[in-house]
C-alpha cells in the first residue's frame, strides 16, 4: 500500500490519513489495482482523478498560504523600514541640534578671536605710538 502509517494499531489507518482526504475510496482503488481484482480500466481512471483533484488542492492550498506569508513578510518589511526612517528621522533631528550648537560656539570663538586680534592690533599700534613718543623727546 502506498499511504503513510504512523500508527500500528488496527483502525487507527484513518488517524493517519488528513480528514479532506479522501483515503478510503484512494485506497480501496489500490488495494483493487494492486490485487489484480479489478480488470475495469474505470477504476485506474478513477484513481488517477482523485489523484489528480488532490493534487489540484494542494497546488492551490501552496499557492494560497505561499501569497498569505508573502503578504506578510511585505507588510512586515514595510514596518522595520517605516521604524528604520523614524530612527533615522530622530538621529538627523539630533544630529543638526548638535550642528547648529557647535556653529554657535564657533561663532562665539570666532568672535573673541576677532576681538583678541583686534586688542592685539590696539597694543602694537599703542606700542608703535609709544615708542615714537620716547623718540620724539
Amino acid at each position: 500500500m502506498v499511504r503513510p502509517t504512523r500508527s500500528s494499531r488496527p483502525g487507527d489507518e484513518d488517524a493517519d490519513w488528513p480528514p479532506f482526504l479522501p483515503h478510503r475510496e484512494i485506497d480501496l482503488l489500490i488495494e483493487r489495482l494492486e490485487s489484480g481484482a479489478s480488470d475495469d480500466p474505470g477504476d485506474g481512471y478513477r484513481l488517477l482523478t482523485l489523484v489528480a483533484k488532490e493534487a489540484q488542492r494542494l497546488r492551490t492550498m501552496v499557492l494560497r498560504l505561499s501569497t498569505a506569508k508573502l503578504s506578510e513578510a511585505e507588510r512586515e518589511a514595510r514596518s522595520i523600514i517605516a521604524e528604520a526612517l523614524g530612527q533615522a528621522d530622530a538621529m538627523r533631528a539630533a544630529a543638526l541640534s548638535v550642528l547648529d550648537a557647535r556653529l554657535d560656539e564657533a561663532d562665539q570663538v570666532l568672535a573673541v578671536m576677532r576681538d583678541s586680534f583686534r586688542t592685539e592690533l590696539r597694543s602694537a599700534e599703542l606700542g608703535q605710538l609709544a615708542a615714537d613718543r620716547e623718540e620724539a623727546r
